[in-house]
């Protein structure tokens, strides 16, 4: 892999793996990528994936770059006065998933020579804390309640 081929096809390749990454290990879990999907909003269950960046800047010697990735997922959860913890398992299920590396593939766009499958490293989270926040039934007509995870990764490339 060249220069020119990490910084025209890491983008895709970072969003790619993640998005399956989660859609595969948040098992249970109606996640949809923000931006791609519509929700029904008669879903009890309902979990969105955002991811802001990568961002990709040279490091160390020629030839090396860090990716820097945030990857948040916001939980809607309709109550249940039967189970009142539904929502703080939905949060652990993703903090667990949140807790381990993402591996990065080179795919993305099936008729795009770059992109054969083979995997080019792992998102490994950074030192920071995973962030939990519940923002609670955020309107008192609908029985929904909201939060979210976060967590930020970094990867080291070479070429």
């Amino acid at each position: 892999m060249n220069k020119t081929e990490l910084l025209q096809n890491f983008p895709r390749w970072a969003h790619a793996s993640i998005k399956n990454y989660f859609k595969k290990n948040l098992s249970g879990v109606n996640l949809r990528c923000e931006g791609e999907e519509d929700r029904d909003p008669d879903e009890p269950f309902f979990a969105e994936l955002r991811i802001d960046g990568p961002t990709l800047d040279r490091e160390g010697t020629l030839g090396e770059y860090q990716g820097v990735v945030e990857v948040n997922i916001l939980l809607t959860v309709q109550r249940n006065e039967k189970y009142v913890h539904t929502f703080q398992d939905k949060i652990g299920l993703c903090l667990a998933v949140m807790e381990n590396c993402i591996p990065v593939f080179r795919i993305g766009s099936p008729n795009n020579p770059p992109d054969d499958g083979e995997r080019i490293g792992f998102f490994q989270r950074n030192e920071t804390p995973i962030d939990l926040n519940n923002f609670g039934q955020i309107d008192k007509s609908v029985r929904t309640q909201q939060g979210s995870v976060e967590a930020h990764y970094r990867i080291k490339l070479e070429i």
